[in-house]
């Protein structure tokens, strides 16, 4: 996570907690001017499309006090669905077993998108087991990391 994804998180964690969600995550990305930001919400009861309007809501509300993005800002307020990004080692943790779809920084043993069973997670490091055997990856070699969600 970017230094201005981690600010952000702090600023609105307290707002999303006390609207009773927990927040899964944040992206931020700024092209010219106009700036977007994703802000990934979850709730043990679920997310619906209204938790979503009003998280949203209160989000812009702090923002515009606050006044740190552009005035031109898209907020889009979420549920991290079943293929969920992964934004912290302890949500890593949380799904170890499951399979992982990970985009690296730079390669590593010349790849760059891994995809295999999480098996093992920490604080600065986690291992993907793949066809062609396991691998160790740190947390700052991730771009993106995601759930491949399975369906029975």
């Amino acid at each position: 996570m970017n230094g201005s994804s981690t600010r952000l998180e702090g600023l609105l964690a307290p707002t999303v907690e006390a609207m009773g969600f927990s927040l899964w995550g944040i992206e931020y990305s700024q092209r010219n001017r106009r700036g977007n930001l994703w802000v990934f919400i979850d709730s043990k009861k679920g997310v619906t499309v209204d938790d979503c309007a009003r998280v949203s809501d209160q989000i812009e509300a702090v923002l515009d006090i606050e006044k740190i993005l552009p005035e031109d800002l898209r907020i889009q307020v979420s549920s991290p669905g079943m293929d969920r990004v992964l934004f912290k080692p302890e949500q890593f943790e949380a799904y170890v077993g499951e399979v992982i779809d990970v985009r690296l920084l730079w390669p590593k043993m010349g790849r760059s998108h891994i995809r295999g069973r999480l098996c093992a997670s920490g604080t600065e490091r986690f291992s993907v087991d793949m066809d062609e055997g396991q691998l160790e990856l740190e947390f700052d070699q991730v771009r993106r990391a995601r759930i491949v969600p399975t369906f029975n």
